[in-house]
């Protein structure tokens, strides 16, 4: 509350003439707290704020809830919708000579491209290619099948083209 001189001040009168009328203290202090208030439209504007935040907090979470039971019925529809259709393959016709796989061991499943996999699902095809067997294993070149022991290089024979590069630097001997 601002005092008799603060509010004399403030309007431009004399302080006798605040002094003794107090209805014109009354109303510069109604004038302060009306400009120090918060009005009602603000106020009202605030609690719907908040009342749209909550709400939106408690659709997000159902969405998220909904999200979560639905995973599962996705990636089923998804399964079977990939086991209905026959998918194609597609084989690579150079392969077959000696120490490369054959076309049969190198064909590969091609996706429908109308399939739509959304929210990370795996599409099988992708997850069968990408998984080793030892079987596969054994017949990629150029690494020997697993278990099979590696040759002694021939006497005479040329070393692989990192260790030659190695070696002819002036730096370090053979």
């Amino acid at each position: 509350m601002l005092s008799t001189t603060g509010l004399a001040v403030e309007s431009g009168l004399r302080r006798d003439v605040v002094c003794h009328h107090p209805d014109l203290v009354e109303a510069c202090q109604a004038q302060v707290k009306a400009r120090q208030a918060i009005s009602d439209a603000v106020t009202a504007m605030a609690w719907e704020l908040e009342r749209a935040r909550e709400e939106l907090r408690r659709i997000e979470e159902e969405l998220g809830a909904e999200r979560g039971r639905t995973a599962f019925s996705r990636g089923d529809v998804t399964e079977l919708f990939i086991e209905a259709r026959p998918s194609e393959t597609r084989t690579n016709d150079t392969v077959g000579c000696h120490g490369w796989p054959t076309a049969a061991q190198t064909a590969t499943p091609v996706p429908d491209p109308h399939l739509l996999i959304r929210e990370g699902l795996v599409h099988p095809a992708v997850t069968a290619a990408t998984t080793e067997t030892s079987d596969s294993r054994a017949n990629r070149w150029p690494y020997p099948p697993s278990g099979a022991a590696r040759a002694a290089p021939a006497k005479g024979a040329r070393a692989p083209a990192a260790v030659a590069g190695a070696a002819s630097r002036p730096d370090r001997r053979p």
